[in-house]
């Protein structure tokens, strides 16, 4: 392991936190390329053309017009840089931010490893339990990264990254101005939110600010499991329109993939799962009818006899259940709306699985998978009999 990278682990293993993914100023990279004055109208045309999303693209500073990109949105401006910057030095550029964010992704996936470890892991010191193929050389860092990693989860060294992180969340508590039914939902983003940078994907369109605002006046995305009716009908409306319109292009951005965003994005891609779960298959043709194509027999694929013979299967006026079961019935379910859903949810099941080596949702859903084709053969068996 390069000595850049054992000190940068060994930093935020005492820290207690994630290494913050790199920013880029755009009025550096224009001063890099000698057009350091035109910087401020280049900021201005990227305004412009919607592409700030907060996340990837963003203001410096609240009341400044300077932004900052990340790796990915240093790509989607480079349409706009092209206009004042030569392509060859953006190419450097680019190829530079995207060896860094690639670095730092590979440092805070080594840190979500070992965060996931138990002390007996900790204690083998084996570099291929948290996905670091090391050679014999190797070994001697390997062992000081796990001896430092026991180190810091024991009293007393614990107290400091619980002190700082306390600190943090009380300084963002301090400048809270917002409703105070959502109070307690920001502290504990707060909290969540020292471990990284804070910069988390949401989407950026109609039906993602849309879909923000739904949840702020209902309490934050914590209190979704609370809604009834047509409010569960509208905030499942809403996440499967942003997800089908406004999210589905992010999904595989980057080469090198970050075990946190997959997190993040499984647990919020269940969440809508659990809440379309909590509707019956009755509800559900009301809100996503099935698409009215009729010749899946001819071309062997799914249609509208396909899905009603399959929705046989589930009791019609009670709730789905989880987000496995959840996927098992779009699975066999005609409706462009509920595929890209369920495209989304398997996507980020399987990054899941290869990345952060976490099988459980993806065996959970093979095994009802099979277990409703069995049962389902079963009972064609027994109508054959008959």
């Amino acid at each position: 392991m390069d000595t850049e990278s054992k000190e940068l682990l060994l930093k935020h293993i005492k820290k207690g936190k994630y290494v913050s993914e790199p920013i880029f100023s755009i009025c550096k990279i224009m001063k890099g390329g000698d057009m350091e004055l035109f910087a401020k109208s280049c900021c201005d045309r990227i305004e412009e053309g919607g592409l700030r999303d907060g996340v990837h693209v963003f203001r410096m500073k609240p009341a400044s017009w300077g932004l900052g990109v990340d790796a990915y949105g240093l790509k989607l401006c480079r349409a706009v840089l092209e206009a004042y910057l030569q392509p060859e030095y953006l190419d450097e550029i680019e190829e530079a931010t995207q060896a860094h964010s690639s670095w730092i992704i590979n440092i805070n996936n080594m840190l979500y490893a070992l965060n996931r470890m138990d002390k007996k892991s900790l204690l083998k010191a084996e570099p291929e339990a948290f996905g670091y193929k090391a050679s014999s050389e190797d070994y001697n860092d390997i062992a000081d990264i796990f001896r430092t990693t026991l180190r810091y989860r024991r009293f007393p060294c614990n107290l400091r990254p619980f002190a700082e992180r306390l600190f943090f969340t009380c300084c963002l508590l301090a400048e809270y101005r917002g409703p105070a039914n959502i109070l307690i939902p920001f502290a504990k983003g707060a909290w969540d939110m020292w471990e990284n940078d804070g910069r988390h994907e949401t989407g950026n369109g109609t039906y993602s600010n849309a879909l923000w605002r739904f949840l702020a006046s209902r309490g934050g995305a914590s209190k979704v499991h609370r809604l009834q009716g047509d409010d569960l009908a509208k905030y499942i409306y809403l996440e499967v329109k942003a997800y089908r319109k406004e999210k589905w292009k992010e999904i595989n951005h980057i080469k090198n993939k970050s075990c946190l965003e997959i997190e993040n994005r499984y647990k919020e891609i269940k969440m809508v799962l659990d809440a379309i779960g909590r509707l019956t298959p009755q509800k559900l043709l009301q809100l996503y009818p099935v698409t009215k194509e009729y010749d899946g027999e001819r071309w062997d694929c799914k249609d509208y006899f396909y899905t009603m013979d399959k929705l046989k299967q589930w009791p019609p006026d009670k709730p789905i259940g989880t987000a496995q079961e959840v996927a098992c019935l779009l699975w066999d379910y005609q409706n462009t709306d509920l595929e890209i859903m369920l495209l989304q949810w398997l996507n980020a099941v399987d990054d899941l699985k290869i990345y952060c080596n976490k099988n459980g949702p993806s065996d959970r859903f093979h095994d009802l998978m099979l277990k409703k084709g069995r049962d389902h053969n079963g009972r064609n068996t027994e109508n054959a009999d008959n």
